[in-house]
C-alpha cells in the first residue's frame, strides 16, 4: 500500500469538485504531483539524481579494466549490445513501473500479483547489502581526500602503492584476522553515512538540491583530471591501450559477454528498486522514453571519460617506471583492477605530480561524490518501500527523517564489519554474490514479472487460462532444460594455465570435455523443440471464445506475442506523444518506424526484449556464472567463507520462493479493494483506482474498462468492449 496514495482526493470529492464549475482552483503545492506524491523540484534534478546513481566508481575503476582485459573495441562493442537490448529496456520497464504506480519496488510488482512482491523485495535487499559495504569504500576515499591535504604526501614516496592498506590495517587473506578495527576508516564511514542521511532526510525534496552539487562536480573534476593526464609523458600510448580495437576476435568468448552484461547492470543501476523509487516521484504523464535515454548515454559517456582518464594516467606510469618493451612491466599496470586502481597506481602517479596535493584533493574528492551519490539513491529505494508500505502507513507512522535516520544507523553498523582489518575480503566475497548472483537472478525475475504477468488478463481473456499456461510453462520449462542440457553436456576438465617455467603450477577447469563447445546445439534443438510444442498445445487448448472469434494470425499473437507488455508500452509513448496521437500510429508500419527513431517513444522491439530476450540471456547468464564457480570457485576464499556470501544470494531468493507461496505475508490494502487507495482517517470512504488517477492527472474523461474477473468465463467480445481490436486492454 501506498503511503502518500492516501493524500488523493476521494472519487467523492473530485465529483464534487467538477460539480463547482466556474469556482477557483485549489493551489498546487509545487512540490508535490498531482496526486499528493512528493516530486522532483524539476526534470533537470531528477535527471542528475537518477545519473549520479548510475554513474559510481565502477565507471571510474571497473569499466577501464574490463576494456584493457578484453581490448577496448570489442568490449565497448559488447557493453553497447548488453546496453541496448538488457540495460536500457531494463531501465525503461523500472522508470514506468515506478511512474505509472507511484511507488517503489515492491508495490510496483505487487500492483501485477500480490504473489510477486518478493521480487520488489528481494531487490532491495540486495540494494541495502551493497550500500553496506560499498559506504566502507567510500570512507576509504574520504580518509585519503583529508590526508591529501598533508604536506608531504602520506601516500607519496617509496611504498605509497601499499599506504590504502595500512589505512585498511588489511590481513593477507580472510581467515588470518587479529580482529582489529580500523577507527580513522570507520569514523570516515560514519561520516559518509551522516552525509546520505542529509541528503535523502526529506526524501526527494532533500534530494533535489543535493544532486545539483553531487553530480555536476565529479564531471567538472573528472575533466580536470582529464587535462592533466593528456599533458603528461606517456599519455597517448595509454589512450591507445585503452582505445584498442585490434582484439575483436574476444568476441566469440562466452566471458567476455557475461563481462558485458555484469558491467552494464553495475552501471545502470537496475535491479536495485533505484530506478522504479526514483520513477515514482515524477509526474505521471512525465515522459519516460527521453528520461531512460539521458540516463543511458550520460551513463556511458561517464565511463568512456573515466577511460580516458586512468589510461592517461596508467600510460604516464608505464612511461616513468617501466623499460622501453618491458611488457611484462607495463601489462602489471595496464591490468591493475579495482580498489588497486584508484588506491595504489593513481596515488603513486598523483604523487609525482607538480601540486600534487591540489590533484590528489581533486582525485578523491571526485571518488567521494560519485560514491555518495550512488549510496544515497540505495538507500532512498530502501526507504521508499518501507515508507510506502502499510507497514509504515498504520502502523510505525514514522516521518521520512525519522525513517532515513534509523536506516542509515542500521546501515552504519552493517558497515561496520567491512571496517576490520578482514573487511576487504569479506567485502568482495559478498559482493560477488549479490551483484553476480543476485543482480542478474533479479534482472531475470523483473523482466520475466513484466513479460508474462504483467496485464496478462488480456491474453487469458482472449486465449483462455489453459492455453495461456500451457505455453508459458512449456516456455520456462524448455529453456530451464536447454540450459541443463548445454552446461551438463560440456564436463569439466582440468588443465594447466601457468606460464612454462612459472611456480607454483596453476590449473583450472575449463569446460571442453564431453561434447565441449558444442553442446549449445543440443541444449538450442531440445529447448526449440519444446517451444515449439508448447505452442501448439496452447493452440489446440485455446478457448472456444477464441476458436470462434479469433483469426490464426491474432491467435498466434496473442499466443507467442507482448500483447500485455505492450499495456506498458501505450503509457510510455502516450506520455511521450500523447495518447490519441500514439493509438493512431501502433501496430501501423509508419507509425512504428517513428517509433523507433523519435527520443519520446520506444519502438515495438522493446516488449519483445522484456518477455524473450532479458530472461532467456540472464539465466544462461546465471546458470554459466554457477556453473564456473562450482567447479574453480572465486578467488582463493575457503569453502566456508564462500557459504556465507552464497547465503546472502539464498536469502533473496528465500524471500520471493516463500512471498510466491505466502502471498498473504505481505498483503496490502489495496488487494483488499481490488488495487484501489484505502481511505485513511477523515477522508471519503470512495477510493481512486491507478487508471483514475491517470484519468485525474491527464485530464481524460474516464471511460468504463471491461474486467474478467472469472477467466474461465471469458466475456464476449463486442463492439463495445473492443472486440478483436488488439488495442483492447483490460
Amino acid at each position: 500500500m501506498d503511503a502518500n496514495h492516501t493524500a488523493l482526493p476521494s472519487q467523492s470529492a473530485i465529483m464534487q469538485d467538477k460539480e463547482k464549475k466556474g469556482a477557483a482552483a485549489a493551489p498546487q503545492d509545487a512540490d508535490v504531483c498531482e496526486d499528493g506524491r512528493d516530486k522532483w523540484t524539476s526534470r533537470v534534478s531528477f535527471w542528475l539524481a537518477a545519473v549520479g546513481s548510475a554513474v559510481g566508481l565502477g565507471n571510474l575503476w571497473r569499466f577501464p579494466y574490463q576494456c584493457n582485459k578484453w581490448g577496448g573495441g570489442a568490449f565497448i562493442f559488447a557493453y553497447f549490445v548488453a546496453l541496448l537490448t538488457l540495460g536500457m529496456p531494463l531501465l525503461t520497464q523500472e522508470l514506468a513501473l515506478g511512474q505509472k504506480h507511484r511507488s517503489g519496488d515492491i508495490e510496483a510488482f505487487g500492483r501485477m500479483n500480490k504473489r510477486l512482491r518478493g521480487i520488489g523485495l528481494a531487490s532491495v535487499i540486495g540494494a541495502f547489502g551493497i550500500v553496506t559495504y560499498y559506504m566502507m569504500i567510500i570512507g576509504l576515499s574520504t580518509v585519503l581526500f583529508f590526508e591529501s591535504f598533508i604536506v608531504p604526501l602520506p601516500y607519496g614516496g617509496e611504498g605509497g602503492n601499499e599506504y590504502w592498506e595500512s589505512v585498511l590495517g588489511l590481513a593477507e587473506t580472510s581467515s588470518s584476522s587479529n580482529n582489529v578495527m580500523s577507527g580513522r576508516l570507520y569514523l570516515a564511514t560514519c561520516l559518509c553515512w551522516l552525509l546520505t542521511f542529509i541528503c535523502i532526510m526529506r526524501g526527494v525534496k532533500s534530494a533535489s538540491w543535493a544532486v545539483k552539487i553531487t553530480m555536476p562536480l565529479p564531471f567538472l573534476l573528472l575533466l580536470v583530471m582529464l587535462i592533466k593526464g593528456l599533458t603528461l609523458e606517456g599519455a597517448g600510448q595509454g589512450i591507445r591501450e585503452f582505445w584498442n580495437f585490434s582484439n575483436w576476435e574476444e568476441l566469440g568468448k562466452p566471458d567476455i559477454w557475461v563481462a558485458a552484461i555484469g558491467q552494464c547492470f553495475f552501471s545502470l543501476s537496475v535491479c536495485m528498486g533505484v530506478m522504479t523509487a526514483y520513477g515514482s516521484y515524477n509526474p505521471i504523464k512525465q515522459d519516460i522514453a527521453t528520461d531512460e535515454k539521458v540516463i543511458a548515454l550520460l551513463d556511458i559517456g561517464a565511463s568512456l571519460l573515466s577511460g580516458f582518464v586512468v589510461y592517461a594516467v596508467l600510460g604516464y606510469l608505464v612511461a616513468t617506471s617501466c623499460d622501453k618493451g618491458d611488457s611484462e612491466c607495463s601489462s602489471e599496470f595496464y591490468g591493475t583492477a579495482s580498489v588497486g586502481l584508484v588506491y595504489a597506481a593513481f596515488p603513486t602517479a598523483i604523487a609525482t605530480f607538480a601540486g600534487s596535493n591540489f590533484f590528489g584533493i581533486v582525485f578523491y574528492l571526485t571518488l567521494m561524490l560519485l560514491g555518495i551519490d550512488s549510496a544515497f539513491s540505495m538507500v532512498e529505494a530502501v526507504t521508499t518501500v518501507i515508507f510506502d508500505s502499510d507497514l509504515n502507513t498504520y502502523r510505525l507512522k514514522w516521518s521520512r527523517p525519522k525513517l532515513s535516520g534509523a536506516i542509515c544507523l542500521i546501515g552504519a553498523f552493517f558497515s561496520s564489519l567491512y571496517c576490520f582489518d578482514t573487511g576487504l575480503h569479506w567485502l568482495d566475497i559478498i559482493d560477488r554474490f549479490i551483484n553476480e548472483y543476485g543482480m542478474v537472478f533479479i534482472g531475470t525475475l523483473e523482466a520475466a514479472a513484466c513479460g508474462w504477468f504483467y496485464s496478462y488478463d488480456i491474453i487469458n481473456s482472449k486465449i483462455g487460462l489453459v492455453s495461456a499456461t500451457l505455453y508459458r510453462g512449456g516456455y520456462f520449462f524448455g529453456l530451464i532444460l536447454a540450459c541443463i542440457l548445454s552446461f551438463s553436456l560440456a564436463s569439466p576438465v582440468e588443465v594447466l594455465i601457468s606460464p612454462p617455467g612459472e611456480t607454483p603450477l596453476e590449473y583450472e577447469y575449463q569446460f571442453t570435455g564431453t561434447m565441449g563447445e558444442d553442446s549449445w546445439i543440443v541444449g538450442f534443438c531440445v529447448g526449440i523443440f519444446i517451444w515449439l510444442v508448447s505452442i501448439v498445445m496452447a493452440y489446440l487448448y485455446r478457448s472456444e471464445h477464441a476458436k470462434r472469434n479469433l483469426s490464426f494470425g491474432k491467435t498466434m499473437w496473442y499466443i507467442v506475442g507482448w500483447e500485455n507488455v505492450d499495456v506498458l508500452r501505450d503509457f510510455i509513448n502516450g506520455n511521450g506523444v500523447g495518447d490519441e496521437e500514439w493509438k493512431s500510429m501502433k501496430y501501423t508500419t509508419a507509425g512504428e518506424c517513428f517509433a523507433l527513431v523519435r527520443s519520446a517513444t520506444i519502438g515495438f522491439w522493446w516488449g519483445f526484449f522484456i518477455k524473450y530476450w532479458i530472461p532467456t540471456v540472464l539465466t544462461i547468464a546465471l546458470m554459466g556464472t554457477m556453473r564456473n564457480d562450482r567447479w574453480n570457485g572465486y578467488g582463493d576464499y575457503p569453502t566456508g567463507h564462500l557459504v556465507v556470501g552464497l547465503l546472502v544470494f539464498l536469502a533473496m531468493v528465500f524471500v520471493v520462493v516463500i512471498v510466491a507461496i505466502f502471498p498473504q505475508l505481505m498483503t496490502q490494502k489495496a488487494d483488499e479493494t481490488g488495487g484501489r487507495i484505502a481511505k485513511q482517517e477523515g477522508q471519503d470512504s470512495d477510493a481512486v483506482t491507478d487508471e483514475e488517477r491517470v484519468e485525474l492527472v491527464s485530464g481524460d474523461k474516464a471511460q468504463p474498462k471491461p474486467v474478467a474477473t472469472n477467466v474461465e468465463e471469458e466475456p464476449m467480445e463486442t463492439a463495445e468492449n473492443g472486440g478483436d481490436n488488439p488495442d483492447f486492454h483490460d
